[in-house]
């Protein structure tokens, strides 16, 4: 049962998959969250997507660049609003479409101006947490919209230049919520061992921090000895 889980969605992820990714980079000073700068990223990625050049042209690495964020919306947006820019990005799901999901994710960075710029937010690492924090875990098969959000936030946290802005208050918060969020998801009807482990097995990867390094080796030692995370966890 948990096994067919855990296909189906993984099956979700795959159907997702769009291709590959684009270019170009940008870099701004970071602004204070209660930044009432006027930009919706969902309003302006469905403009592109909608006008005849979008539509006309087959080349993935125009329409892509015809994704990226102006100057002006980079030198003003929010970090809040910067990361829902990040999770809306049409190409996001293209990181499952690559041997492994970091390689897919350095791509992402590398090639969309938007995912680069929140990197060098300093405040980058303290959103992220509050967001991953108030996303809920979906437990209906049916609300298709947000199901990979929860995921892509944790591939964002997971990456170093966000667990090296963490300081140790943060980084509880970050072990705390997570081992919430895995449980939920292993009793939700919706995510699968994939997106279940994918906070895990980035984090083990990529963090620069011990304590991180361990909470990601604690579990991997526990699934390899197929222990139960629910009895770890309680």
């Amino acid at each position: 049962m948990r096994l067919g889980k855990r296909l189906a969605a993984l099956g979700l992820c795959s159907a997702l998959i769009i291709g590959n990714c684009v270019e170009l980079c940008s870099n701004a000073e970071p602004l204070d969250n209660d930044s009432d700068y006027e930009f919706s990223a969902s309003v302006f990625y469905d403009d592109v997507m909608q006008n005849s050049e979008w539509q006309n042209t087959e080349s993935r690495k125009k329409r892509g660049e015809m994704l990226q964020l102006s100057d002006e919306i980079l030198e003003n947006i929010s970090t809040d609003k910067l990361i829902e820019a990040v999770l809306d990005y049409p190409f996001f799901c293209d990181v499952y479409a690559f041997d492994n999901v970091q390689t897919g994710v350095d791509i992402l960075f590398d090639t969309f101006n938007g995912a680069k710029e929140l990197l060098n937010r300093s405040d980058a690492a303290a959103v992220l947490l509050d967001k991953y924090e108030s996303e809920p875990v979906y437990t209906d098969a049916d609300a298709e919209t947000d199901i990979l959000k929860l995921t892509y936030i944790e591939i964002l946290l997971t990456q170093s230049s966000i667990t090296d802005k963490m300081d140790e208050t943060e980084i509880s918060k970050f072990k705390e919520v997570s081992l919430d969020k895995y449980v939920q998801k292993v009793d939700s009807d919706v995510y699968g061992e994939f997106t279940e482990d994918i906070l895990f097995d980035l984090l083990g990867v990529n963090s620069n921090n011990a304590e991180l390094i361990g909470y990601a080796d604690s579990y991997q030692n526990l699934l390899s000895s197929s222990t139960s995370m629910l009895t770890y966890v309680n």
